[in-house]
C-alpha cells in the first residue's frame, strides 16, 4: 500500500494535454506535483525495505446536461485515473543485454533487441552504499553499489560481455545524452613492450539517453553509429588521434557499435565530432566524410601505405527506424560478379590473376583510380583485350 491516500478529485489536470510543459528541476520536480502525483508503496516482508513507485495522473471531463443548472454538481464530471511507470529502460542497441540497479536483490533481468523493461524501485542521486558479494565469471568479488546504480551489461558483443556501472542522476535536463564506459569481462591484452604480461581490459563506449516521455523517464541505450562492412576487409576509423576504432572483417553479419562523447573530440580544424576518416586493410586515412548529413552518399579512395593503389569504397548514411543511431554502411566500389556457368579468372592490366567461381562474387580493389582496364579469361583460353570499367556493356 501506499504512504499516503490519493485524493482524486484534487489531481486532474487542463483538458489541453499538448499544450500542457512540465516543469523542470529534477527529473521529477515537487513542482509537478499538482498534476501528477508520485507514490511510494513499501514492499511487504524485505529488509531494508524497497519502495515501489509509480506516478498517478487524473483527467477531468464534464458531461453536459440539458439543464444547466447541473454543470456545478459533482456528479457532472468523469474522472480518468491513469497509473504511469516511473522509469522505464530501453535497448535500442542490436545485441541482447542485461542490467539490475537494485543491490539488495542482485540478479540480472534480460533485455532483448529492442525491448524495454519498467524500473519500479529506482531510486536517484542517493549515496548510501551497501556492501555486496558477486559471482562473476567463477570469480567472487566484492563490491560497492549504491541505491543509485544501475548496471548495464552487454551480452556477446565482438565475442565478450561488457559492463558499466553507473549512478542515476537527480537532476537533468528533459533531453540528454550521458556517455558510458564499459569494459569487457575478463579481457585481457599481452603488452610486449613490458617484461611482466599486463592486463589491459578493453574499453568500449555507448551512450545512454534520458528523456521526459509521456511523464515518464526513459533510459535508452544506444549506439550513435551503426557500421556495417561489406568489404570483406579489416577497417578503421578515425575522429581524431585520441579516437581510433577497428572493425574487424570477421565481424559481416552484424554491426560494429561506433560511439564517443564529442564533448572530448578534439576542436582541430582537422577533426570534429561530425566527421570520420576511413582506412582499408592498413591503408592510410581517407579524407573525412560528414556523419550528420542524413541521407549521405559518396565515394572514397584511401591510398595504400606505399601508394601504389587506392581501395575505391561507397560510404552511405541512413536513419535507423530508432531514430537516435544512423546506419553507416561501407561497401567496395567494384565487386565481380560471376553468374556464368565456368570459373573466371581477371585482372587489372595484366598484374595479378585472380579467380571467382561460378554463380560467386570477390571484391575488387583496382591500381589506378582513372582509365582503368581489366582483362578476363576462362581456363588456359587466352585474356581478352582490356575492357574498360566506365562503360556499361562488354562483348568479349
Amino acid at each position: 500500500m501506499s504512504d499516503v491516500p490519493v485524493d482524486w478529485r484534487s489531481i486532474d489536470i487542463s483538458d489541453d494535454e499538448e499544450g500542457e510543459e512540465e516543469k523542470r528541476g529534477d527529473w521529477f520536480s515537487s513542482q509537478d506535483t499538482i498534476k501528477l502525483l508520485i507514490l511510494s508503496c513499501k514492499e511487504k516482508n524485505t529488509s531494508p525495505a524497497r519502495y515501489f513507485s509509480i506516478k498517478v495522473r487524473g483527467e477531468k471531463f464534464i458531461v453536459l446536461h440539458e439543464n444547466e443548472e447541473h454543470l456545478n454538481n459533482p456528479e457532472s464530471y468523469i474522472y480518468h485515473i491513469k497509473l504511469l511507470p516511473f522509469v522505464r529502460l530501453k535497448n535500442l542497441l542490436p545485441y541482447p543485454m542485461q542490467f539490475h540497479y537494485d543491490p539488495t536483490h542482485l540478479v540480472f533481468t534480460d533485455l532483448g533487441p529492442g525491448e524495454e523493461k519498467i524500473l519500479p524501485y529506482a531510486v536517484f542521486g542517493e549515496t548510501c552504499k551497501y556492501y555486496v558479494f558477486c559471482v562473476l565469471q567463477a570469480a567472487i568479488l566484492k563490491l560497492f553499489f549504491s541505491i543509485s546504480d544501475i548496471t548495464y551489461k552487454v551480452l556477446n558483443y565482438l565475442g565478450q560481455d561488457w559492463i558499466a556501472i553507473a549512478i542515476l542522476p537527480k537532476f537533468g535536463r528533459e533531453r540528454d545524452d550521458h556517455y558510458y564506459s564499459f569494459e569487457a569481462v575478463a579481457a585481457a591484452v599481452v603488452n610486449e613492450n613490458e617484461n611482466e604480461k599486463a592486463q589491459v581490459k578493453e574499453k568500449l563506449t555507448l551512450a545512454v539517453n534520458f528523456c521526459v516521455e509521456a511523464h515518464s523517464l526513459t533510459l535508452a541505450v544506444y549506439a550513435p553509429f551503426w557500421m556495417v562492412n561489406r568489404t570483406g576487409e579489416e577497417l578503421a576509423y578515425k575522429v581524431d588521434s585520441r579516437h581510433l576504432f577497428h572493425h574487424r572483417a570477421s565481424l559481416q553479419r552484424a554491426p560494429f557499435l561506433l560511439a564517443f562523447n564529442p564533448q572530448k573530440v578534439s576542436r582541430r580544424r582537422s577533426a570534429g565530432a561530425d566527421r570520420l576518416r576511413l582506412s582499408v586493410r592498413g591503408s592510410r586515412f581517407s579524407e573525412p566524410f560528414p556523419l550528420n548529413v542524413v541521407p549521405y552518399s559518396g565515394s572514397l579512395l584511401p591510398a595504400s601505405e606505399d601508394k601504389t593503389y587506392r581501395m575505391a569504397v561507397s560510404v552511405r548514411v541512413q536513419l535507423a527506424g530508432i531514430g537516435l543511431s544512423k546506419i553507416v554502411t561501407i561497401s567496395p566500389f567494384y565487386i565481380v560478379y560471376n553468374i556464368s556457368k565456368r570459373t573466371i579468372e581477371f585482372s587489372e592490366n595484366d598484374r595479378q590473376w585472380r579467380s571467382v567461381a561460378s554463380q560467386c562474387s570477390q571484391v575488387f580493389f583496382p591500381y589506378k583510380t582513372s582509365r582503368q582496364t581489366m582483362a578476363f579469361r576462362v581456363g588456359g583460353n587466352p585474356a581478352t583485350s582490356g575492357v574498360s570499367l566506365h562503360r556499361v556493356v562488354w562483348c568479349f
